[in-house]
């Protein structure tokens, strides 16, 4: 973890070709368990950006991984399209921004993703801020197929009630 911060701080400053060589000899030498661990720290930033500024901060961040490891897929095989699917939940989410106005995204949000003709059940992820679920939708909506469907949901007024 100590490394992943050190790493991070460089990462934030890196402006010059020697401080971006310098941040891939790091992810070479520290192989696939710190490039899971910093490419999960990104999406968390993806997930809790608020607004358009931050946003435009973490796209920046991606591009510059994308320059630092332009082929994470020869760490491992699910991340053919690692940085290509982060630009896109942040793009997803820069349009939800866009279609909701600021005054309407404080409060309780859910999403719903379903599908139909199939027999599995409906998933509902509740008590959301409004970040978290335009985060959720963008993740749905990259793989949505054919009849499956996700709504975004602000809710307005909720009664709750948990067994003893």
């Amino acid at each position: 973890m100590k490394l992943l911060e050190s790493f991070q701080t460089l990462f934030e400053n890196a402006a010059t070709e020697e401080e971006i060589s310098e941040l891939q000899q790091i992810v070479l030498k520290q192989g696939y368990a710190f490039v899971n661990e910093w490419s999960l720290s990104l999406r968390k930033q993806i997930e809790l950006a608020d607004g358009f500024s931050e946003l435009d901060l973490i796209d920046g961040k991606i591009a510059l991984a994308t320059k630092i490891l332009p082929n994470p897929h020869q760490l491992s095989p699910l991340w053919e399209e690692l940085w290509t699917d982060m630009q896109f939940m942040i793009q997803t989410k820069k349009s939800l921004y866009e279609q909701v106005p600021e005054t309407d995204q404080p409060g309780q949000w859910q999403l719903l993703f379903n599908n139909p003709y199939s027999t599995d059940g409906i998933v509902v992820h509740a008590d959301l801020s409004f970040p978290q679920a335009s985060y959720q939708f963008a993740v749905y909506r990259k793989d949505l197929a054919k009849h499956e469907y996700i709504s975004l949901q602000k809710i307005l007024q909720s009664i709750t009630v948990s067994g003893e």
